[in-house]
């Protein structure tokens, strides 16, 4: 499949350490090939993270659970410290800001001509804010990530869109970035001023860490790349998220916002957020 360069790819850039408004998280994963020191210490998600953002639960037949009003889908703001060092022990997703993204929930599946049989990896992310920054967190289940491409969106990997000032225009602007992360822990950024993509992204920090059931990636996104003003509760920005099943040559992707709309930004229709932000999903930054 053609490609317009618009990404970022992900680092490996360990012991980072992003002070903010953090949350906790448990069960972290345990790090078997590459990363940090871990532990035992692990993830904890709502009991069912969805698309929209709503957890469920199981109803028995002698038994109804009232769940209340969804919570209103968007950035949760992050109240503590996380280190951005690959593991995801300090985190906690609250439901209005933790979605899965899998065959039945992606937007869009694509499979390149090359790529043959079924794509059997998921994700859950979750997406917070603070005044100075846009963090992410991602745990990708990839039972065999593969793939030593100098061009990372071609490995196992995780792509990031983000739209700093929520004007979705189609053609990328100085807010709009899109950051890729390999399994490996690469990490790089192509755009309008990288024609070519490039490493030398300090205003994003970034880890990668290899876990038993794939691998989990954070990224720290500086506001100051997202626009001219600090972040603040209810600005709205773009995001969109694509997880890469690839092995260096062909790739199944699954994308999590796609525009049903036939969109011609980037030459070709329909088009793809990579080189089109009318595909990203408008979000507010919650108080």
């Amino acid at each position: 499949m053609g490609r317009i360069p618009v990404l970022i790819l992900l680092g490996l850039l360990t012991g980072c350490r992003f002070d903010g408004a953090g949350v906790g998280f448990a069960d972290a994963a345990r790090p078997i090939a590459t990363g940090g020191p871990g532990g035992d210490a692990g993830l904890i998600f709502p009991d069912s993270a969805t698309a929209d953002g709503v957890s469920t639960v199981d109803t028995s037949p002698d038994t109804t659970t009232d769940l209340g009003p969804s919570p209103q889908e968007g950035l949760a703001k992050n109240s503590g410290t996380i280190v951005i060092d690959g593991q995801l022990s300090d985190w906690v997703f609250p439901p209005e800001s933790t979605w899965l993204l899998d065959e039945s929930t992606a937007a869009t599946v694509l499979k390149e001509p090359a790529f043959s049989g079924q794509i059997d990896i998921s994700a859950i992310f979750a997406v917070q804010w603070t005044t100075s920054a846009l963090l992410v967190a991602v745990r990708v289940t990839d039972p065999s990530p593969e793939g030593t491409n100098a061009t990372l969106w071609r490995n196992s990997s995780v792509e990031v869109y983000v739209d700093g000032d929520g004007v979705l225009e189609g053609n990328y602007g100085s807010a709009d970035h899109q950051y890729v992360a390999d399994y490996r822990g690469g990490l790089q950024e192509y755009g309008p001023s990288y024609p070519n993509g490039t490493t030398s992204i300090s205003p994003v920090q970034g880890a990668v860490l290899r876990t038993e059931e794939g691998y989990d990636v954070e990224l720290s996104i500086a506001a100051k790349v997202l626009g001219p003003s600090g972040l603040e509760a209810n600005r709205e920005v773009g995001l969109d998220v694509a997880v890469n099943q690839g092995s260096g040559n062909k790739r199944g992707v699954l994308l999590w916002s796609h525009s049903t709309e036939v969109l011609c930004v980037c030459g070709f229709c329909p088009d793809l957020p990579y080189c089109n932000t009318r595909h990203f999903r408008t979000l507010t930054l919650l108080p």
